[in-house]
């Protein structure tokens, strides 16, 4: 069987990226770039609380830290990510989850 690239090099791919070593990254037509054009901190911690929005409308999706009362955003090329759009969040620790609502 075919080995799959993971989903956030796809072409489409937008997104944040939090990692372990305190690198600002997102995800831009699935290119890993530096997250200072969108003021992107990389402040998601251990037991904080984050908002994803999907603005389909707007064609943006925007990232909201509860605990640092942050909002990042990032505008979607809709001719690169063209509706439907498909959420892919990856959790890497013991006692991530996702509620979706």
């Amino acid at each position: 069987m075919p080995v799959k690239a993971p989903a956030c090099l796809s072409r489409s791919a937008y997104g944040w990226a939090a990692t372990s070593n305190w690198r600002k990254f997102i995800y831009l037509n699935g290119v890993l770039t530096s997250g200072a054009h969108s003021k992107y901190n990389e402040d998601i911690r251990k037991h904080d609380v984050v908002e994803l929005i999907l603005d389909c409308n707007k064609r943006k999706i925007q990232l909201f830290n509860k605990r640092s009362n942050k909002k990042y955003e990032i505008n979607v090329d809709d001719r690169a990510c063209p509706f439907p759009w498909r959420i892919t969040v990856t959790l890497h620790h013991s006692g991530d989850r996702l509620r979706l609502v």
